[in-house]
C-alpha cells in the first residue's frame, strides 16, 4: 500500500511541477524573455548582488550556461557586471535600474497570472491546499540542500 501512495503522490507532484513551468513559462514569454533568462533576473531581484558562481547554484547550472544568460542580460542593459573589489577574479552581478523595472514586471505578471489560478480554488480547501504546498516546499528545499552537499 505505501508503495502505491508515493507512486501516486509522486506522479501528482511531477505533473503540478509541469503544468507549473508551463505556466511560468508562458508568462515569461508574454514579457519577452526565457525562462532561464526571468529565473535569473528574480533570483537578483530578491538577493541583491550574486557572483557567477552563487547565481550558476542557485539556478542549477554550470556557469559557462549561466556567463551566456548573463551576457544577454547585459546586452540588453537589464544586468550589470562588476569585478570583486577584494578579489579580482569574482564577478559580481546586479540588476540596472532598468532591469529592477523590467523584473518587477515579471513578478507582477507572474503573481497575477497565479492569482487567477488559486481564485479558482475552493474557498474552504486553501488553508489546507496552502498549508500542504508550504510542507512540500519545505521538504523539496531540504532535499535539494542534502543533494547539494553530495
Amino acid at each position: 500500500m505505501k508503495i502505491k501512495y508515493e507512486s501516486c503522490c509522486g506522479s501528482e507532484i511531477q505533473k503540478l511541477a509541469r503544468l507549473t513551468y508551463i505556466l511560468e513559462k508562458s508568462t515569461f514569454k508574454l514579457k519577452g524573455f526565457t525562462s532561464s533568462q526571468a529565473y535569473t533576473l528574480l533570483e537578483l531581484l530578491e538577493n541583491g548582488e550574486l557572483s557567477m558562481r552563487e547565481i550558476s547554484q542557485r539556478m542549477a547550472l554550470d556557469c559557462s550556461t549561466m556567463t551566456r544568460n548573463i551576457s544577454k542580460l547585459v546586452d540588453l542593459g537589464l544586468v550589470e557586471r562588476c569585478s570583486c573589489d577584494s578579489d579580482r577574479r569574482i564577478t559580481r552581478i546586479s540588476l540596472s535600474e532598468l532591469g529592477r523595472v523590467k523584473t518587477q514586471e515579471i513578478k507582477e505578471a507572474f503573481m497575477e497570472h497565479f492569482g487567477q489560478v488559486v481564485c479558482k480554488l475552493p474557498k474552504e480547501k486553501f488553508d489546507i491546499i496552502f498549508e500542504g504546498i508550504n510542507l512540500l516546499t519545505e521538504v523539496l528545499e531540504k532535499e535539494r540542500s542534502c543533494n547539494e552537499k553530495k
